[in-house]
């Protein structure tokens, strides 16, 4: 048995596949709660709580750009080669998404976040000013960069003490 606050990376004969995968990221999300389980709800509870749902989401998109390119291709501006910058994406999301578990560079990962969002801002503005937006309709495209705008924010009220 691990000792309080240590991650458990012995999953016994089952070391291979989903369930060490499953396994591992429980590991890391349990460690995120050891010194608050019995404690009172605070703002550093709710901030380690929205930086593992951040960085959750983070992940199953980076693993999306490699899964569904063809749900990112189209929002990449003509003039980038579209294949490498969704590969690239997809890479820096999922290394973001897993630093934010490692406390060491838990605050970095969450500026990463931050200015990863901020720079798919324009294409997402881009996008909601083509004739025919590549993520649907105008309407769409409009609540896309509302939507934009709360991914921005919430990695730097997460990163703030």
């Amino acid at each position: 048995m691990p000792g309080r606050g240590k991650i458990n990376l012995r999953f016994g004969n089952r070391s291979r596949g989903i369930y060490s995968a499953v396994q591992f990221f429980k590991s890391l999300i349990i460690s995120q709660f050891r010194c608050r389980i019995n404690a009172r709800p605070t703002m550093k509870t709710a901030k380690t709580i929205l930086g593992i749902v951040l960085a959750l989401f983070l992940i199953f998109s980076g693993v999306n750009h490699f899964t569904t390119p063809e749900m990112y291709l189209p929002l990449i501006p003509d003039f980038l080669p579209k294949s490498i910058v969704n590969v690239l994406a997809g890479v820096v999301e999922i290394i973001l998404g897993i630093g934010v578990f490692i406390p060491t560079f838990k605050k970095r990962a969450l500026l990463g976040i931050f200015l990863l969002m901020v720079a798919f801002l324009p294409i997402h503005i881009w996008d909601a000013l083509k004739e025919n937006p590549a993520i649907g309709t105008k309407t769409v495209a409009l609540v896309r960069i509302g939507i934009q705008l709360v991914l921005i924010y919430l990695p730097w009220f997460a990163r703030k003490d």
